[in-house]
């Protein structure tokens, strides 16, 4: 079994992408380039990113208390 330690650097890499996915909104106009169709696909695709990430963390923390 892994311990916390182990277990950080994984789960504290996927947070701090969700931070920066999220927290930034520059970043959704430089992928936009202008372009309304590509905001929005980046705008509800960085939202799903976060969802599925967070599911990612949820199983693997129930996984090791298995």
């Amino acid at each position: 079994m892994r311990t916390t330690h182990e277990r950080a650097p994984h789960g504290r890499a996927v947070l701090i992408f969700n931070l920066v996915l999220m927290l930034f909104p520059p970043i959704h106009l430089y992928f936009a380039s202008g372009s309304i169709d590509m905001a929005l696909l980046f705008f509800l695709g960085s939202g799903a990113m976060l969802v599925l990430t967070m599911l990612h963390l949820q199983s693997k923390m129930q996984a090791s208390e298995e």
